[in-house]
């Protein structure tokens, strides 16, 4: 069902990124936005390829960097959500990894 209303909606160009980030002047990081920001998942590089990126060469430690070869699964996946539940779904997910009692208070 969620594909269908994907591949229902009208294809639209992708905006060049300097239209969308004024100050995007490094050539690698605009190559690694390129690559992650890819909407489709097939064509997309994986997280394993983006963390070897020039951009990314100084903070890129191969031995501490741990590959999973287990497909990630969302228990959310199977479940059908309107836009407010899966915003508060999202806005849940972000508050756990930024525990900040102002934030919270704002989206519920």
């Amino acid at each position: 069902r969620r594909v269908h209303g994907i591949r229902s909606m009208p294809k639209k160009a992708s905006k060049p990124l300097e239209t969308l980030i004024a100050k995007l002047t490094n050539p690698q990081a605009k190559d690694f936005l390129e690559k992650m920001l890819v909407f489709n998942p097939y064509k997309r590089q994986s997280a394993e390829d983006l963390l070897a990126h020039p951009y990314l060469h100084a903070l890129h430690d191969p031995n501490d960097e741990p590959v999973s070869h287990a497909k990630f699964h969302w228990e959310y996946d199977q479940k059908p959500m309107k836009e407010p539940e899966l915003r508060q779904l999202f806005w849940e997910e972000i508050c756990k990894f930024h525990p900040n009692p102002d934030l919270e208070n704002q989206q519920t």
